[in-house]
């Protein structure tokens, strides 16, 4: 357990296990927590890293660079501090995001992504579910994000997980809201193509918040592999750990062997 200081935030992240390096990156407003099932099955034989993005979990709230880019900056700083040898990326909704755009960035320092029920462009073609939860987060935050947190799980999902996860978001920084906006203007089809690293898609079937014919374009777009993982919504890393821990092992024993 440390923290590490990044672009003017205190970054909480940590570490398990030797080999290969994976790092984790958790959706919007969770915590690094989110893998904990993840990390005790994929540590026997790799070297994980976990970490809170700025405003979320252990890590400074602060007011000001809460954008896609800054935050693949700080996954970039955060790789080269840790002395990590082209890790592979492992990105949950909009943290997908970051690790794609930190790859497009410098794609030297990485050997493959991970997509886990990435939004991709599904908020650019249909802005208006988070555009109706950024109303109701402003007229009464905690029952909007009660609301969307049980639309990331599907019936087989606790109420004690669904409240869990409810109270990591409402206390997040509100200042993450701003990734909504962004996710409405962004359209990675325009640029994907152009990561010079492998990428891989795991969606949940039933995922109501992204359908799976949106990784499925990607997939196609990319030249990449899709797991689909059945009976698992917007989070199938919460839901089917095991399913997606062997997913993620399968893609890096991929990259191991064509390297």
């Amino acid at each position: 357990m440390a923290h590490a200081e990044i672009h003017g935030a205190e970054l909480y992240y940590e570490t398990a296990g030797e080999g290969d390096a994976v790092v984790l990156i958790h959706g919007w407003g969770a915590s690094l927590r989110v893998w904990d099932r993840v990390i005790t099955d994929l540590s026997a034989d790799h070297h994980l890293i976990a970490y809170d993005w700025r405003g979320c979990g252990r890590s400074d709230r602060t007011s000001w660079g809460n954008t896609i880019v800054q935050n693949a900056a700080d996954l970039r700083t955060l790789v080269d501090r840790l002395g990590l040898e082209r890790p592979v990326l492992v990105g949950s909704s909009v943290g997908s995001l970051f690790a794609c755009q930190a790859a497009r960035t410098d794609g030297g320092r990485f050997s493959g992504i991970v997509v886990i029920d990435g939004p991709g462009h599904w908020a650019h073609v249909r802005p208006e579910p988070l555009r109706g939860l950024l109303g109701s987060m402003a007229a009464d935050r905690a029952a909007a994000i009660a609301g969307f947190t049980d639309s990331l799980y599907t019936r087989h999902s606790s109420e004690a997980l669904r409240t869990w996860t409810a109270r990591q978001i409402l206390d997040a920084s509100p200042h993450i809201d701003n990734l909504m906006e962004e996710q409405i203007a962004c359209d990675p089809r325009e640029w994907l193509a152009d990561i010079a690293v492998p990428l891989t898609y795991i969606h949940g079937s039933l995922d109501s918040a992204v359908p799976v014919d949106v990784p499925q374009e990607l997939a196609a777009l990319t030249g990449s592999t899709l797991t689909v993982i059945p009976d698992a919504g917007h989070l199938p890393h919460q839901e089917r750990p095991l399913e997606v821990a062997t997913a993620i092992r399968t893609f890096v024993a991929g990259l191991r062997l064509s390297g």
